[in-house]
């Protein structure tokens, strides 16, 4: 909903500059005119609270005295939700300054009926703390901060960036639109977002920005960058001036988190349990024995099969979540199911829940079980690194033609049947899709096994293939590792073993070691991975001939998809945090640490999160500033030693109103000077300030320890 004037007012400040003030809100109904409103003497307050020099955000606050000239009349603001309520301040019909209402700050004397002063905060950036991020994929770094700014409710004239930094020596200062993160950088592992102000300062912080708001502009800079500026000179307003030294640190700590994990996708379902009255909710027990008419056999388990399941995985026709609650077999779990029959009836009906296909045609067509969310790899490594790493897949399947699939086989419980599956079944095969695609769904590369599957070999390695994946063109193997020739790899839960061809002799330790899951190497490009299940069982008996096992079938379900990214011999992949220590003065006593979860590795984990990405989305390694070249943590402690290595000066007292972004001398204290902190009084025409010495990027004499 569009915001529209509230209230307005304008005052002359003791040096005849006009100021306008204006309230805008979300139209309520109530009073559609705009007001105008009463001013106390000194009514404006604008106040950058004080920072350091290795914070991001310069956030501001403005209080508004109004004087309310009937019973409570702004109370009204209040009942609003943060960002309803927007303050726009004018300098000469120019915007100066823009933020939203402090929805839980208010306060009104309440002795007196009519003509009392009343105070609104208003702040810039701080909102932000109350509100969640929400996008996921890549946004540039540019768009995140104007993201931010929107949903702050901030409007800007414009926006400055003065960045020193640059890709390499030899190019120009790095262009926000050009450096990404990764939204899902911002989630943590239960899937809660950070607040919108976190994200805005952890995008930043890696390259050694500051964001400010000033004279009706948005100013992101680098205190580098600004050393080069032309300077303005104090001029002091009072006898409050006073000059001090600014602490300086003994070492400083920067911290990475890149946010990598190990387990690229796990869709594993929790169970949910129907009541026994359920409609969907149905009753197997150990065994189909009926006596006069009444089952005299256990309760199993308790089947409950339905549409609601977890958010990491999207079903195809036919296929339906599924949870099961032991009695007596089995255990409580819960996947994807796309058959399941039983004996449900003194009349030996069968209870059909989903039709079992029968795609046992290697050149049939195939519909989709079940697909994963989309998740973002970067195979953007040097050769030695792409080749030490590998993506370990497993998913449990059950195909079993047993009444109880989890009981054993009996007269009851489709003995004949069992050894049917034992006998034909030797090797089985689910054919899926792995498929690599860019952010707009585009498949760049799919995985590729078949060969392997049409031979009768166990060394024949998949590949990935440029385009799209077709029907058969990728499978999960399930074999017992131990008797290829007289037991079946399905039966009960199955877990699917390195992918091999009908291939009956001895295996190499290689595989036994490995034993469960399969192990393909990483995509040729960095993108975003993704699994589909295919309906279909391809099963092969002695010499891959082909058997009717389809029409004794009764259950057919999915568990536990799970994609892992493992060393190259199997083993789990060592993740660590990299810190790094940086002295700066080392008579001095304090330390100063940095953690980050946004930043660069030299040789960057396929599955890490928290990189900086350029424009086609390969991780960033390094950058360059101040005539280094290094990853971003190495040059964010150059920077503060650069600031810190001696004691600089600071100077605080109040001034003539610094009215624009600038960095300031003055005639008594050497050298250049940005603000830390500054609270101005439009009508007095004053600031009161905190400012300090800085320095151009300098490294000489840094040492590192890691």
């Amino acid at each position: 909903m569009a915001k529209e004037l509230k209230y307005y007012g304008e005052f002359l400040s003791v040096t005849n500059i006009l100021w306008r003030v204006e309230i805008h809100k979300e139209y309520d109904g109530v009073n559609p005119n705009p007001e105008e409103v009463i001013f106390p003497v000194d009514p404006l307050s604008i106040e950058w609270k004080a920072t350091t020099k290795t914070d991001v955000i310069e956030s501001s606050a403005v209080t508004l005295t109004l004087e309310s000239d009937s019973d409570r009349r702004f109370v009204g603001l209040y009942s609003v939700e943060v960002g309803e309520v927007i303050l726009k301040i004018y300098r000469n019909g120019m915007l100066y300054w823009c933020g939203s209402l402090d929805t839980e700050l208010y306060e009104e004397p309440f002795a007196y009926d009519d003509h009392y002063d009343v105070s609104l905060t208003f702040s810039d950036f701080a909102p932000l703390e109350r509100l969640n991020w929400e996008s996921k994929g890549f946004i540039s770094k540019h768009n995140l901060v104007v993201e931010a700014l929107t949903l702050a409710g901030i409007e800007y004239i414009g926006m400055d960036k003065y960045i020193s930094t640059q890709l390499s020596s030899v190019s120009q200062p790095i262009d926000l639109t050009e450096l990404y993160d990764l939204g899902e950088n911002y989630f943590d592992e239960q899937g809660e977002p950070m607040n919108v102000l976190e994200v805005l300062t952890e995008s930043l912080k890696p390259l050694a920005l500051r964001i400010r708001q000033i004279a009706g502009r948005i100013v992101i800079y680098d205190i580098n960058s600004i050393n080069s500026f032309s300077t303005t000179a104090l001029v002091w307003d009072s006898t409050d001036s006073a000059l001090s030294v600014e602490e300086t640190f003994n070492n400083i700590s920067v911290a990475f988190s890149p946010y990598a994990d190990t387990v690229l996708m796990d869709c594993a379902q929790e169970a949910e349990i129907a009541a026994s009255d359920s409609p969907t909710s149905h009753m197997v027990y150990v065994d189909n024995e009926r006596s006069g008419g009444d089952f005299k056999s256990p309760e199993g388990f308790r089947f409950k099969a339905g549409e609601k399941g977890g958010e990491n995985l999207t079903l195809g026709g036919g296929a339906k979540f599924f949870s099961i609650k032991s009695e007596y077999s089995g255990s409580n779990e819960a996947g994807v199911a796309y058959s399941a029959k039983g004996l449900h009836s003194i009349h030996g009906t069968y209870y059909n829940l989903f039709k079992l296909k029968e795609p046992h045609d290697i050149n049939a067509s195939s519909s989709m079980i079940m697909r994963t969310n989309k998740k973002f790899i970067s195979s953007e490594l040097s050769s030695s690194k792409y080749h030490s790493y590998r993506l370990k897949l497993r998913m449990d399947f059950l195909f079993d033609v047993r009444y109880n699939p989890f009981e054993m086989a009996s007269r009851p419980n489709e003995e004949g049947n069992w050894q049917r599956l034992q006998d034909w079944c030797n090797f089985a095969y689910v054919p899926i899709k792995i498929q690599l695609k860019d952010d707009a769904g585009n498949v760049l590369y799919h995985y590729n096994n078949k060969a392997s599957f049409d031979s009768s070999r166990y060394d024949i390695a998949g590949t990935w293939i440029a385009g799209a994946a077709a029907y058969n063109s990728c499978f999960l193997a399930y074999y017992d590792i131990a008797d290829r020739k007289a037991k079946s790899g399905l039966g009960g839960w199955a877990k699917n073993r390195p992918m091999i061809g009908y291939y009956r002799d001895s295996l190499p330790s290689s595989i036994e070691i490995l034993a469960e899951g399969d192990f393909i190497p990483l995509p040729p490009a960095s993108g975003w991975l993704e699994i589909e299940v295919l309906s279909g069982v391809h099963q092969f008996d002695y010499n891959r001939e082909v058997k009717d096992i389809y029409s004794l079938t009764r259950w057919v379900m999915y568990k536990d998809l799970n994609v892992e990214l493992v060393n190259a011999n199997g083993t789990p992949v060592d993740l660590e945090d990299i810190e790094i220590v940086g002295w700066i003065n080392k008579k001095a006593k304090e330390t100063l640490s940095i953690s980050t979860i946004s930043g660069t590795m030299p040789e960057p984990l396929p599955s890490a999160r928290g990189l900086i990405f350029d424009s086609l989305r390969r991780p960033i390694t390094s950058f360059y500033r101040g005539g280094t070249v290094t990853t971003a943590e190495r040059l964010l402690i150059n920077t503060a030693y650069s600031q810190y290595a001696k004691r600089n000066t600071s100077l605080a007292g109040t001034v003539k109103q610094l009215n624009d972004f600038g960095i300031y001398t003055d005639d008594n204290a050497d050298g250049k000077y940005m603000l830390l902190s500054d609270i101005q009084s439009p009508y007095y025409a004053t600031s009161e300030i905190l400012a300090v010495e800085i320095h151009t990027d300098t490294y000489k004499g840094v040492e590192y320890d890691e």
